[in-house]
This record gives structure tokens, C-alpha cells and sequence, in this order.
């Protein structure tokens, strides 16, 4: 008989179950916030993924280039009609560009609109990567290169 509350991130979690000190509450968290914020840890290393990690990016005002970059963060928001989307997913296509992920938020400024977030497999300097982006960069509303980085996973 255990209710899920998602909350805004683990270390706040413990913080907040610590200031209730109600015992019929508890936090998933790490040990350190359990020592923070002096919380009893009830059960260890329950995570069901062996392999589960937080990772962090750091985010400046200018592109940093770093050779071994082989991943690409992009954002950017379509015309609400058909096709808008399709012709950003077909720049990959024609550019032999692998597409890792995509991800739609509304867009908090125009309502009824989205933001699309997308990661795919590159490094600035190849000529199908720069193709893309300059296909994609025409066909959007608006588009922003969020940064290129070292993927531990490819």
C-alpha cells in the first residue's frame, strides 16, 4: 500500500521528508542527503538497473569544440502544418544521420506550439552533419544548437 509521489529531485525529497518528520513518509535518495539531512536509511541499493547513472553537461554561452565530440544536441520548433516535422526528420534521412532521440515539450511562450529537442550521432566538421543542420536551420521556425559532446555510449 505504497502511493508514489514523483518530486522535484532526490536530495530535495529528503529534505522535505526530514522538515515533515513524519515516519509514514520516505524519500528515495542517496546516503549523502540521508546524512544531510539526518534520515534513517531504511533499504540500500534498490535501484533495478545495473547500470543506472545521472549525467551532468556543462552549458556555456559559446560552442566549445572538443575532437572526439561524436553526438549533437539540437532544438528547435516547426510550423503547426503537415509535413513541418517531416521535413526536419528527413534532413537525417538524406544525410546517412543516425537520430538518438527526440523529444516534444509545449512551447511556454505560443501556445499550441512545441519545442522539439533531438540528439543524433555526428561531429560538426563532417559535411553530411553541416548539410543537415543547414537543411534543418531552413526548414524550422526556430532552431538552436544546444552543443556537441563525447557520448560514453557510441
Amino acid at each position: 500500500e505504497i502511493r508514489l509521489i514523483p518530486y522535484l529531485n532526490t536530495a530535495i525529497s529528503a529534505k522535505y521528508i526530514s522538515s515533515t518528520n513524519d515516519k509514514k513518509k520516505a524519500a528515495i535518495a542517496s546516503k549523502r542527503a540521508a546524512n544531510v539531512y539526518d534520515l534513517e536509511i531504511l533499504r540500500e541499493n534498490i535501484n533495478d538497473i545495473s547500470d543506472n547513472y545521472t549525467r551532468f553537461i556543462i552549458i556555456g554561452k559559446e560552442i566549445e569544440y572538443c575532437m572526439e565530440s561524436n553526438k549533437i544536441s539540437i532544438l528547435l520548433s516547426v510550423k503547426n502544418e503537415a509535413g513541418s516535422l517531416y521535413d526536419i526528420l528527413r534532413s537525417f534521412a538524406i544525410n546517412d544521420i543516425n537520430m538518438i532521440k527526440i523529444e516534444s515539450r509545449p512551447d511556454k511562450n505560443t501556445p499550441w506550439e512545441y519545442l522539439f529537442y533531438i540528439d543524433f550521432e555526428g561531429d560538426l566538421q563532417e559535411e553530411s552533419v553541416k548539410s543537415a543542420l543547414e537543411l534543418i536551420n531552413e526548414n524550422s521556425n526556430h532552431y538552436k544548437l544546444i552543443g556537441c559532446y563525447k557520448s560514453k555510449k557510441l
